[in-house]
């Protein structure tokens, strides 16, 4: 702070000299706080991007299984192939709402 020279050959008070460095000491202290809040803001969205990924993946494996296994039943017993795909279609919907749940409770922290 001593590099803050005074116009036109004035002298600085030490009073005004002390103001004004308390006042640069709290711009740089919320500067501060402020950066701390993006960088922990930014953390939390990071691990919401990541559960969403993992919850999405695993919905994604499961509709796939719930398929393979909708499949291979309706080969080995085709007349029950109509009720095999409701209940496919049932699971694989409630896969989705848990995904669609998920992306929702994320969104509200």
């Amino acid at each position: 702070m001593s590099n803050i020279m005074p116009q036109r050959g004035m002298p600085v008070s030490h009073g005004v000299s002390r103001q004004v460095s308390r006042a640069l000491d709290r711009i740089s202290g919320q500067t501060e706080i402020d950066l701390a809040r993006v960088d922990a803001r930014a953390e939390v969205q990071a691990t919401q991007v990541d559960a969403m990924t993992g919850v999405t993946l695993r919905g994604l494996q499961g509709a796939a299984f719930i398929t393979n296994v909708e499949m291979m039943l309706a080969e080995a017993t085709p007349a029950a192939m109509n009720r095999l795909k409701m209940l496919g279609d049932i699971g694989s919907l409630s896969l989705a709402n848990i995904v669609m749940d998920t992306a929702t409770k994320l969104r509200r922290i």
